[in-house]
């Protein structure tokens, strides 16, 4: 796989993906009162679209999902593969692209990530490597957004800020910035009549949609996620999604390896 391709395909996947100062102004303009509306606001539009996605208890009672299926690139490459994802509360993940004879890993298991490049069926010929502080940091946003449902980002010191109305794809959206940490935001678009995700925009510009359904144990799930970057577009499309499994630690651990390829 190439580096490019490497990149391409982890970005995809990372998406499953600005520093805003909107409350500063909004305290400028309106007074603490006009803060307080928009808090009962942000609450109000959170609860929507957990109701879209499931009811409360189905969605407070995953602690791991398991997601598997394929994904293809509208690049020069036009890489097809198989891709198979595994989050798990409160802070671990486990990413497998496959393309061809080519396996690529990334695992996150809480302040830990790696990442390993292999040749099926000839697992001594490999690549691996350690994550730096902010690949790491996004993976942990990315799990807690796969694991929560869009509620309770402040447990983990980010924060919610709500950035007003817009239109998107003809329908009116409540705009919501989920802010990790300055270098890492998801803004969401949610229908304001049914609180359905439209679509999701990176700090980075990379725009992701949903398309169709699955329907696990009582929690609607995408069929399909596409990722538009710099006017290239991706897909993954699940075959198969499940729901708390049970996977040991060391599934997700740091494994023993060398950080050169092998000869």
């Amino acid at each position: 796989m190439s580096e490019m391709g490497s990149m391409n395909t982890w970005a995809i996947v990372l998406t499953f993906l600005s520093r805003f100062r909107f409350w500063a102004i909004l305290i400028g303009l309106v007074g603490s009162s006009g803060v307080a509306d928009a808090r009962e606001s942000v609450d109000e539009i959170i609860t929507k679209a957990r109701a879209f996605v499931g009811e409360e208890i189905a969605l407070q009672a995953v602690q791991s999902i398991h997601f598997q299926g394929t994904f293809k690139t509208e690049t020069e490459d036009g890489m097809i593969g198989k891709v198979t994802i595994v989050v798990m509360q409160p802070a671990l993940q486990k990413i497998t692209i496959q393309v061809g004879e080519v396996k690529e890993i990334t695992a996150l298991s809480y302040y830990d990530g790696w990442k390993k490049v292999e040749e099926v069926g000839n697992e001594s010929h490999q690549y691996a490597t350690m994550l730096n502080a902010n690949q790491i940091r996004r993976l942990q946003a990315n799990t807690w957004e796969a694991l929560n449902f869009f509620k309770g980002i402040e447990k983990k010191g980010g924060r919610v800020e709500w950035l007003g109305e817009e239109e998107v794809e003809g329908r009116l959206c409540s705009k919501l910035a989920f802010i990790h940490s300055p270098s890492i935001s998801f803004i969401r678009f949610f229908d304001i009549d049914t609180g359905c995700l439209v679509m999701t925009k990176t700090e980075a510009g990379g725009l992701i949609y949903e398309e169709g359904e699955i329907m696990v144990e009582g929690i609607r799930f995408p069929k399909k996620i596409i990722t538009v970057v710099e006017g290239t577009s991706s897909t993954i499309e699940f075959d198969r999604i499940t729901l708390n499994e049970t996977f040991d630690e060391d599934f997700f651990e740091v494994p023993m390896f060398s950080s050169r390829k092998s000869p």
